[in-house]
């Protein structure tokens, strides 16, 4: 967690990964995006979409969050292979902190889909989220490559 967050928070032990009638999901929250571990860890365990709920504050424009957020958000969908849905608070919380928005939906190849960045308003974003694209997407072996992961190798390459 960042420094900041330190004696607020405590870190988490468990990655569930959630059923739903329509879709298997799980949760990063804010800090765990940062881990491409983590969400190839819930990909691995059957999530097709990953929510990435955010509580982002600071000085930054809403315009530059996005811009750093599509540097990795989209990665994360397109190495696993899975929907990627981010989302940040809006407005002040009254204590001091400023949120400014964005909220943008990755399909499974990490094309934004869906976004809204209006720092000054709740919005929702919505994206139809086809299991057809999802399944087509992992046909594809010039593109799919978590079946080509290699585990057992990680450790002797010093990967954790």
């Amino acid at each position: 967690m960042p420094t900041t967050e330190i004696g607020t928070w405590r870190h988490g032990d468990e990655l569930p990964v959630f059923e739903h009638p329509k879709v298997r999901f799980g949760v990063e929250i804010c800090y765990d995006t940062h881990f491409p571990e983590v969400t190839t860890a819930l990909s691995n365990k059957g999530a097709e979409l990953i929510f990435m709920p955010h509580a982002s504050g600071g000085n930054e424009p809403a315009t530059d969050k996005q811009t750093r957020w599509e540097r990795y958000v989209p990665a994360r969908a397109y190495d696993n292979t899975v929907y990627t849905a981010i989302c940040n608070q809006v407005g002040d919380n009254e204590a001091g902190q400023i949120f400014e928005g964005v909220t943008f939906i990755c399909d499974p190849t990490g094309k934004l889909i869906a976004e809204s960045n209006d720092g000054s308003a709740e919005l929702i974003t919505t994206a139809n989220l086809s299991a057809s694209a999802l399944v087509d997407a992992r046909k594809v072996p010039e593109t799919f490559f978590r079946h080509f992961r290699r585990p057992e190798k990680y450790s002797e390459w010093g990967v954790d």
